[in-house]
């Protein structure tokens, strides 16, 4: 199945699905990093982290259904 949603003749789902697992792995290690530290900088980073995967997750799931 081709997606339909492109840009410059790229598909986009393909570029959208690295960024989300990417942020859900460095969410994982920078809560580690502030369980080590028990720095709250690290908690908050793994925080937004997450809250940014999510939300490119949302929107490769969008982009997949165009």
């Amino acid at each position: 199945m081709e997606s339909r949603f492109k840009i410059l003749g790229h598909p986009v789902h393909p570029m959208l699905i690295v960024f989300p697992l990417g942020l859900f792995i460095a969410g994982l290690f920078f809560d580690i990093i502030h369980l080590i530290t028990g720095s709250s900088t690290w908690a908050q980073v793994a925080y937004w982290d997450i809250i940014v995967g999510v939300v490119m997750g949302a929107g490769r799931g969008l982009a997949r259904l165009r």
